[in-house]
């Protein structure tokens, strides 16, 4: 019921903003429509340190007076303004383990979630219904990135969720897990060269407002052995995308400077 009242007031959202293309684009997902998306994972405890990007952030905690600026949708339209609508869902429906890359200049550069396994496992089911695998008490789920159109093209995704990852593992994290869908090349490139490894594939699938969901290659939630080592995702379809990534990616390169511009704070 808290998911269907939450799409309401999605819809309600995009109403008031008189935005009839994401309106239309919302409605026609739900009605009839497939995704497919690719799950990456990296171990808790091998997250490696990626060296500063041109864009110096620091990222912290969200909080109530990141709102504003954060969700703030002017000059968004179509797929910007449901994709940062979908991620107020969210905040508002009590997901608050919520971060902020903050620029030198004070401005926010990027939004993304940790999901905790040990304390979010319900919470996740509940709000979801099976769009995520269930996470283990060891795993940790990274979720709903957005970076604003002022701030893409400066290589903020990797430096941020190699960031996230690292500010939200515990002593005891086995698997760090995010979803990237398989037309979107820019943050599948991002989410590798934050250390991340291909690892299950999600197929999506709407019919009038309900969906289904397949997974392919995913284990069940608490069968995490002591060392996890991503496996090579099982791609039921063409993903040109994702075979062009793992062709020329580079490895990213660990740093030993613990005090750069995208390291949380402690």
């Amino acid at each position: 019921m808290k998911r269907i009242l939450s799409k309401c007031a999605q819809l309600w959202r995009l109403l008031r903003l008189g935005d009839g293309a994401a309106l239309r684009t919302t409605v026609q997902r739900w009605l009839w429509s497939d995704a497919t998306y690719h799950g990456f994972a990296v171990h808790g405890q091998r997250v490696p340190v990626l060296a500063p990007t041109k864009l110096a952030f620091r990222l912290r905690p969200m909080t109530n007076h990141d709102v504003a600026e954060i969700f703030d949708t002017a000059g968004l339209d179509g797929e910007d303004l449901s994709m940062l609508l979908a991620r107020r869902r969210l905040w508002d429906a009590g997901f608050t383990q919520a971060y902020v890359g903050v620029t030198e200049d004070n401005r926010l550069c990027y939004l993304g979630w940790i999901i905790d396994g040990a304390t979010q496992r319900r919470h996740l089911i509940d709000f979801f219904a099976g769009t995520f695998p269930p996470i283990g008490r060891t795993e940790m789920l990274i979720e709903a990135s957005w970076i604003p159109p002022w701030a893409r093209g400066n290589g903020v995704m990797a430096p941020a969720l190699n960031a996230l990852a690292r500010a939200g593992a515990r002593p005891d994290t086995t698997r760090i897990i995010t979803f990237v869908q398989d037309t979107n090349l820019a943050s599948t490139i991002g989410v590798m060269r934050s250390g991340m490894a291909p690892y299950i594939t999600r197929l999506e699938h709407w019919r009038l407002l309900r969906n289904s969901i397949e997974w392919l290659g995913a284990p069940a939630a608490d069968d995490v052995p002591d060392v996890v080592v991503p496996v090579p995702v099982l791609i039921p379809v063409p993903a040109p995308a994702l075979h062009a990534v793992v062709r020329y990616l580079p490895t990213p390169s660990p740093s030993t400077d613990q005090n750069h511009t995208n390291e949380v704070p402690t």
